[in-house]
């Protein structure tokens, strides 16, 4: 009986390591280097030339969609890419893994790699940059809430 169950354990361990090698080897999946991803945009004016242009007219949409009267224009935000596939936000013992992330601090707005060119988040921080604290009513007037994204 124990000869039986030690037999089927060791098959199963088996598949399951010539799956990872499966995985590993032929079809060369390997951990995305979002450093190097970011660093490659950073480096190509053409790519940062269409982020430029997604933010620039996501800030506009959450400018005009808001109504929001502020001083603040595209040009007093710094925009950063993140280069992770999301932001960990931590506060004491809980976390968040986010898009995008406003530094009310600095002025800054960081959008994780795979968002660089999504125009709801940019929007969405835009929001924070013109002063909304929280995720109020022009969140959802504007279409802005995660929860509101296919």
């Amino acid at each position: 009986m124990f000869k039986g169950r030690m037999e089927k354990i060791l098959a199963v361990i088996t598949i399951v390591l010539l799956m990872i090698l499966f995985i590993r080897f032929v079809l060369r999946l390997e951990p995305t280097d979002y450093n190097q991803l970011t660093e490659n945009a950073l480096n190509s004016p053409e790519e940062m030339a269409r982020i430029e242009v997604v933010r620039r007219n996501a800030f506009n949409y959450a400018k005009s969609c808001s109504g929001i009267q502020s001083d603040v224009t595209f040009e007093d935000v710094k925009w950063y890419i993140h280069p992770a596939r999301e932001i960990r936000f931590e506060d004491g013992k809980n976390h968040l893994d986010l898009a995008g992330w406003y530094d009310r601090e600095n002025g800054s707005i960081w959008i994780a790699y795979p968002y660089r060119k999504t125009a709801w988040v940019n929007a969405h921080e835009s929001l924070h940059a013109l002063g909304l604290v929280g995720h109020g009513e022009e969140f959802f007037r504007c279409g802005l809430l995660a929860e509101q994204q296919d």
